[in-house]
């Protein structure tokens, strides 16, 4: 199993329902409302859905969504807080490479750095062209990075996180020449033997992921720097790199 996989599928659920309030989700939203401009019952997927707080929260506005992860667990969750909710979505267990779709989607989502885990941009690459292919003719691509810039200046050796059961410590090596940020963590869960896990993590420079998206047929529409609803401008200083782009059509 890719290492991230193992984080992702037996802690970051936990880890994830802590950290994201349902004021936040609402917040972020009405963000990606208001920058992709959807019309009414726009049928969305939320690619890397986790357990689907974008996914539900879009559906209780009226759009048609479906969910994607490589994790069933999470999948199962967010069918569950669907449920609850009142609202229907559909899940869909596929890693993000491979998107089992045809020009299905007016738009996609992709939120809080779900991408770059991969060994090689080529995966990255590819990722980007089954985007394209899932989406509709002038579809629109909603990701969400975290700034490389940001990133690299706020850089910490050192992370410790308490979520209660669950204890997280981190060391992380920064790799500039390759864009990388390796950590390595170590999970405590009460009563259970530590576990350790390496991550890797590639950045991008806005000019990097501007090219990529631009050449599987992706054209970049705005550039910002987070979840203002007046659209927070992007620059080195910005914690995060949100990129909407719109599909070519030839």
């Amino acid at each position: 199993m890719e290492c991230y996989k193992e984080f992702f599928k037996k802690f970051y659920p936990s880890v994830c329902q802590k950290i994201f309030s349902e004021e936040l989700t609402r917040k972020e939203v009405d963000f990606i409302e208001k920058v992709m401009d959807l019309h009414s019952g726009a049928k969305i997927l939320d690619l890397c859905s986790g357990h689907g707080r974008h996914a539900i929260e879009l559906a209780k506005r009226g759009y048609s969504v479906v969910c994607q992860d490589f994790n069933r667990s999470v999948l199962k969750l967010a069918e569950e807080n669907a449920k609850k909710a009142g609202v229907s979505i559909v899940t869909v267990c596929s890693d993000m490479r491979k998107i089992p779709f045809d020009e299905e989607f007016d738009g996609i989502i992709n939120m809080w750095s779900s991408f770059g885990y991969f060994k090689n941009k080529k995966e990255d690459s590819r990722v980007l062209s089954q985007v394209v292919k899932a989406l509709n003719p002038f579809g629109k691509f909603f990701l969400d990075l975290d700034n490389r810039a940001w990133i690299f200046q706020h850089f910490q050796e050192i992370q410790h996180y308490d979520f209660g059961q669950l204890k997280i410590s981190g060391t992380s090596c920064l790799k500039i020449k390759k864009s990388r940020i390796q950590t390595e963590l170590c999970l405590r869960e009460k009563d259970k033997k530590p576990k350790k896990i390496i991550l890797v993590m590639r950045y991008y420079s806005f000019q990097e992921m501007e090219t990529l998206l631009t050449s599987v047929g992706l054209q970049v529409e705005k550039v910002m720097g987070g979840f203002k609803i007046k659209n927070e401008n992007y620059s080195d200083d910005s914690p995060r790199m949100i990129i909407l782009s719109q599909k070519r059509i030839s």
